[in-house]
């Protein structure tokens, strides 16, 4: 019942502050917006935000904890670090990252 309600309410706060004010918002501050939204935690803004299109990582435990294991501060360090060596998008270092670690739970 507790994710209905999010929901609801997520499209209540869209319809409310219109969906081209949202959109602009997101556009100039993605994760402060999202986290504006009732029942959007911090984990979950990224993850919206990336979803959306959003250069940006998702940090979520599994990559966090691949990240800190492998000597970064966090999710948003080692995807940056890659991003920046590979240039790609933080957000599809992300993925395949993501992809990597569901695929091979043993790392």
């Amino acid at each position: 019942m507790r994710k209905i309600d999010a929901i609801v309410n997520a499209a209540f706060h869209v319809a409310q502050s219109g969906f081209e004010n949202i959109s602009k918002e997101v556009q100039q501050d993605p994760i402060g917006t999202l986290r504006a939204i009732p029942y959007i935690g911090p984990v979950t803004a990224y993850h919206l935000a990336k979803n959306l299109g959003m250069c940006t990582a998702k940090p979520d435990r599994h990559l966090n904890r691949y990240a800190v294991a492998m000597g970064f501060l966090d999710a948003h360090d080692l995807c940056r670090i890659i991003a920046e060596n590979t240039n790609e998008p933080i957000n599809v270092v992300d993925l395949i990252l993501w992809r990597y670690i569901e695929q091979n739970p043993q790392h």
